[in-house]
């Protein structure tokens, strides 16, 4: 049995962390994996942009997960918006100001303005909001039972 030999809080510690770890890593990834769905639903979803090339980077770049703090007794993992991943530049049309850094505001708040007219680039398309849905449901407790199967752990919840 691989509890064997677990006589001491510091030995039970260091058996538990690794696998913490792994839990907290799978679930990092599968809320970076149900952004990115959220945002093609209901960014890229809205509809198709005329007048510049979508290039997708909103989805699949500007957003980072990390393991932030690691120690015996704790793991605190990250997932946030991280718009200098994003390669391109994103110029305002207005003053050529690099818009990546509040870009998901515009986005999220449809607050883009109506220089090109009105239009699905104009209206809400939050996709934060229905990320923290989803996130919120029982999913939460489905990637932390994924990620225990694959750190050799069981949980049960009561």
């Amino acid at each position: 049995m691989a509890t064997q030999g677990l006589t001491s809080e510091d030995a039970v510690v260091r058996y538990l962390q690794p696998k913490l770890r792994i839990i907290v890593e799978t679930v990092l990834e599968n809320i970076l994996k149900e952004n990115e769905e959220q945002i093609n639903q209901i960014v890229y979803g809205a509809g198709t942009p005329e007048k510049y090339h979508r290039t997708g980077q909103f989805a699949d770049l500007a957003w980072s997960k990390e393991i932030v703090k690691d120690t015996s007794y704790e793991i605190d993992g990250e997932f946030k918006y991280d718009p200098d991943k994003m390669g391109d530049t994103h110029p305002s049309v207005v003053d050529g100001e690099d818009t990546r850094s509040y870009l998901a505001d515009i986005i999220y708040n449809g607050v883009a303005g109506h220089i090109f007219g009105t239009g699905f680039w104009t209206e809400k398309r939050d996709a934060w909001t229905a990320l923290v849905k989803v996130v919120g449901s029982n999913k939460i407790r489905q990637w932390i039972n994924e990620g225990a199967v694959k750190a050799g752990l069981k949980i049960s919840w009561s």
